[in-house]
């Protein structure tokens, strides 16, 4: 499996994957939800990194029902990784990719 890394390039961009897994409720519904049953495990945080866990840079206390109902990495905590560190130019969140 691959292994997550955050990387700082010559260019100075630091690469951070998250992958977001949602499940239909029901196969005759079309609304999409953080995975929910028994096998889901750890996909049942929604936010992942590429090992398909909870991803490393959501913050430890927060609870997986907090985190299941964020609509974004960054509503996730997962930005306030960076918190004390600046940005030496311009900065953007994404593009993200679905």
């Amino acid at each position: 499996s691959p292994e997550q890394r955050a990387e700082e390039p010559e260019g100075g961009v630091t690469v951070v994957e998250v992958l977001e897994a949602q499940r239909r409720t029901t196969i005759f519904q079309k609304d999409w939800r953080a995975p929910f049953l028994p096998h889901d495990m750890q996909r049942r945080w929604r936010w992942l990194g590429p090992d398909m866990r909870r991803h490393p840079r959501v913050p430890a206390h927060w609870a997986m029902s907090v985190v299941s109902r964020a609509e974004t990495p960054t509503e996730a905590g997962i930005d306030r990784a960076f918190v004390g560190q600046e940005a030496l130019g311009e900065w953007q969140a994404g593009p993200w990719r679905y």
